[in-house]
């Protein structure tokens, strides 16, 4: 009788877990809008929904408006120099970057509050070799926009507007180029 319960036990625990897969790749799938719908998309940080607006200042002091990039697809990035799966995807972002970044806007969007200073970040920016733009969300503001709960959480972006897939941890090569090819026109 003990043996039948441990199996119905395993077998609950398999059927969660699974369930708990299968809704986590739905919320990361590529959403089904027809284009030119955009407009009368919600607002809001989920795959299928238009994407907040919100204005940051990088490095140099350049404000940056998410709408003003409408047009061309955005990769978003939110992440802090003291994250170990923040550095460890960092190089795999700088070589997307190095490939796509004529046809995707990179945003990388540093929890500044969580940072020692804005020096901290500017030298692992450039300590690293990375150039591709990081904003400074200095108050988390941006980030509690976003629902960010964890870090690195990364959100793909059409060029209308839309977000197209969102991924929670620490992403490879392979996830960011898949992502990054499905939202830049042929």
């Amino acid at each position: 009788m003990r043996k039948k319960g441990n199996l119905l036990l395993l077998g609950g625990i398999i059927l969660v877990a699974a369930a708990l897969a299968i809704g986590y790749l739905l919320s990361t799938q590529e959403a089904e809008d027809s284009p030119g719908a955009a407009a009368e998309l919600p607002v809001g940080p989920e795959v299928g929904f238009l994407a907040p607006d919100f204005k940051l200042t990088d490095l140099d002091g350049k404000v940056i408006q998410l709408s003003e990039l409408r047009g061309q697809p955005v990769f978003i990035n939110f992440w802090a120099t003291w994250c170990p799966p923040c550095r460890q995807e960092m190089p795999d972002i700088q070589s997307a970057y190095e490939k796509y970044g004529k046809t995707v806007r990179f945003l990388a969007v540093n929890l500044t509050a969580t940072e020692n200073s804005i020096e901290v970040v500017r030298q692992y920016m450039s300590s690293n070799g990375y150039t591709f733009s990081a904003l400074l969300d200095r108050d988390g503001s941006v980030a509690t926009l976003y629902q960010v709960r964890a870090i690195p959480t990364s959100f793909f972006i059409d060029a209308e507007g839309v977000i197209r897939y969102k991924y929670v941890g620490a992403m490879n090569a392979e996830i960011i180029a898949d992502a990054l090819d499905k939202i830049t026109p042929p």
